[in-house]
């Protein structure tokens, strides 16, 4: 099969050779009578003209033919380059976020660690101020006790003391 752009060029030749074969039977023979020279001039223009619109025509076609192949290899570049584009944004935003994820677990872990330690701290005061309460309680029933004694006594020895004047 021949390519492409050749095609045409060969197929002028062969219609070229055709028109001259045409010609060179209708000259005249040596008993007749020639035919007026512009008379052939007038049909070999005709049929180049004709060969010109056709070879037109099929180079049109073959144009357009190109032209589709040729969009669809650039559409499909522009295709895999935007597909490359996407998948090297995802994983660098895949990438980032995998950092950013373990960032925040390890500002998590720490967050609990002190957490932990200020929930025992506030274990440990409310401890402290239940049995300084308690501490407290017993302390004031005891004072309250010894003031009840003082009370008792000192009116005991105010008694005492009326009785010795």
């Amino acid at each position: 099969m021949v390519g492409g752009p050749q095609r045409p060029l060969l197929i002028a030749l062969i219609l070229l050779g055709v028109c001259f074969q045409g010609i060179r039977l209708h000259q005249a023979r040596p008993g007749e009578p020639r035919k007026p020279f512009f008379e052939r001039f007038r049909r070999l223009e005709e049929q180049f003209r004709r060969f010109q619109e056709v070879t037109l025509v099929h180079l049109q076609e073959i144009a357009a033919n190109h032209n589709v192949s040729y969009n669809a290899d650039a559409s499909f570049r522009h295709l895999e380059d935007k597909q490359a584009a996407l998948e090297s944004a995802t994983n660098a935003t895949h990438a980032t976020l995998h950092e950013e994820l373990q960032r925040l677990k390890g500002w998590t872990k720490k967050l609990q660690n002190k957490t932990k330690k200020v929930d025992l701290r506030v274990l440990a005061l409310e401890e402290s101020l239940q049995e300084r309460e308690r501490q407290g309680t017993a302390e004031r029933e005891a004072q309250k006790a010894l003031l009840s004694n003082l009370t008792q006594e000192v009116a005991r020895g105010g008694e005492d003391t009326q009785a010795v004047w």
